[in-house]
């Protein structure tokens, strides 16, 4: 073979193997506002993500109430993990007023193939404060 074409060819396979690394996949990511909560106070969602992928789930939370989302309960933990929890202020809680909503946002990271589920509720934590306001259930299917 001569060496121009030699090179253009593993040029050529050299482009079509690196190009599929460069490439960020989606991460599946979940986010419900207030809104979708007071009008259907239980929901469900149902998600699929890549073995090893990740996924992003944001809440609504009005910390100031009282109120935020329990732990997340994994109902198998072989399949999926808490990577991250954090609470982020509205643009409205940054002013510092009482009742500004905000979001609770947790990052799962994939183990293994298979499937779970994520339950999480929406409650005032202390003894006697309400229990169980809002509840979200994912479906989880890790491929």
């Amino acid at each position: 073979m001569h060496r121009p074409y030699a090179l253009l060819l593993a040029l050529a396979l050299s482009a079509l193997l690196l190009g599929g690394c460069g490439r960020a996949q989606a991460q599946p990511a979940l986010a419900i506002d207030c809104e979708a909560f007071q009008a259907e106070p239980v929901q469900t969602r149902q998600v699929t993500l890549d073995a090893k992928g990740s996924l992003r789930v944001t809440l609504c939370a009005n910390l100031s109430t009282g109120y935020s989302w329990e732990d997340a309960r994994i109902a198998n933990p072989t399949v999926l993990e808490v990577a991250d929890e954090v609470y982020l202020a509205g643009e409205r809680a940054k002013t510092y007023l009482v009742g500004a909503p905000g979001a609770q946002v947790w990052t799962f990271r994939a183990l293994q193939k298979g499937e779970t589920s994520v339950a999480f509720t929406y409650s005032q934590p202390w003894q006697g404060g309400d229990k169980g306001a809002w509840r979200l259930d994912v479906q989880v299917l890790v491929k």
